[in-house]
C-alpha cells in the first residue's frame, strides 16, 4: 500500500516517510529515500557558528584564507552572520575553526553541530528556504 503525505515540515517527512519527493512550483525535483537525499548534500556533519561581529568582504576573504588549511575538504558558506561548514570529522576540526576566527578578530558566538537535514536538501535544490 502507498500513503501520500503532503507536508512542508521536512523533519516530519524524514521521520515518517520511506521515500520523499521534493516538489517546487509544481516541478518534481527529486524522489528518493531521506538518507539518500541527505547524502546528496554532502557527507559528514554541519557546524554552524553565529558570528559576533560585522563581516565585510575583506574580512570574509581573510577568514577563508585562514580556514583553508583546516577545512580543505569542507564546504564553507557565510550568510549574514552565520558561518556554516559541512565536513567529515567536523568535531576534530572545530578547534582549528575557532582559532581561525580568533586569528582574524571575529569572535564566535553560539556554535551548533548537526547532521544534514531534508531542509538542507531543499535549500540546495531551490536556493531558498521553505518559507521564503
Amino acid at each position: 500500500k502507498t500513503v501520500i503525505l503532503t507536508t512542508h515540515n521536512m523533519d516530519e517527512a524524514d521521520r515518517v516517510a520511506d521515500r520523499v519527493a521534493i516538489i517546487d512550483h509544481g516541478e518534481l525535483l527529486v524522489l528518493d529515500t531521506p538518507a539518500a537525499l541527505k547524502r546528496q548534500v554532502g557527507e559528514g556533519d554541519v557546524v554552524e557558528i553565529q558570528l559576533n561581529g560585522p563581516l565585510d568582504d575583506a574580512l570574509a576573504q581573510r577568514l577563508s584564507e585562514s580556514l583553508a588549511p583546516q577545512v580543505a575538504e569542507a564546504v564553507v558558506e557565510v550568510e549574514r552572520k552565520l558561518l556554516t561548514i559541512r565536513a567529515l570529522n567536523a568535531v576534530g576540526i572545530l578547534p582549528a575553526i575557532l582559532a581561525a576566527l580568533e586569528k582574524v578578530g571575529l569572535p564566535a558566538g553560539e556554535v551548533r553541530m548537526r547532521e544534514n537535514t531534508l531542509e538542507d536538501v531543499f535549500i540546495q535544490l531551490t536556493g531558498r528556504r521553505l518559507r521564503q
